[in-house]
């Protein structure tokens, strides 16, 4: 007989979390739900080449999945956000995705993303405390 032993790591290596993400990923596909994401990357470069904006994502499942949007302050107001999410979006219509889903906080961006069509389909108060999470969808046009 084995004894497993249960550890916290706080720096594990790379091979135990692949090997937690292969059990993931299996248990997936026998649900006939393949895991392969394709990143979607795009980033808005200044005239010196230095990264002003950037959305980081992937389309997996028929859906845009957004990790991250960001852009400088200095160059805010500007329309960089909207310009990279109908990027993205456009980009994930042709990939053949016809959803999106994202979050943000309240301190961050959850007007931007509501007026452009995004819904709030959960929330999460106190997230961080005396803050609010928000997860938002939106249906892409065909």
């Amino acid at each position: 007989m084995t004894r497993e032993t249960l550890k916290i790591e706080s720096l594990p290596n790379q091979m135990d979390l692949a090997a937690v993400s292969a059990m993931l990923n299996e248990h997936n596909a026998d649900q006939g739900l393949v895991y392969d994401p394709r990143a979607l990357n795009i980033f808005v470069r200044d005239e010196r080449g230095n990264v002003i904006a950037g959305l980081i994502g992937s389309t997996y499942w028929d859906w845009l999945r957004i990790s991250k949007l960001a852009v400088a302050k200095s160059a805010r107001d500007q329309g960089l956000g909207t310009r990279l999410l109908q990027a993205a979006e456009e980009e994930a219509s042709k990939r053949g995705c016809s959803n999106v889903f994202v979050d943000t906080f309240s301190f961050q961006a959850i007007s931007f993303y509501k007026s452009l069509g995004y819904k709030v389909f959960a929330e999460l108060p106190e997230y961080p405390k005396g803050h609010t999470r928000f997860f938002l969808t939106k249906k892409l046009e065909s």
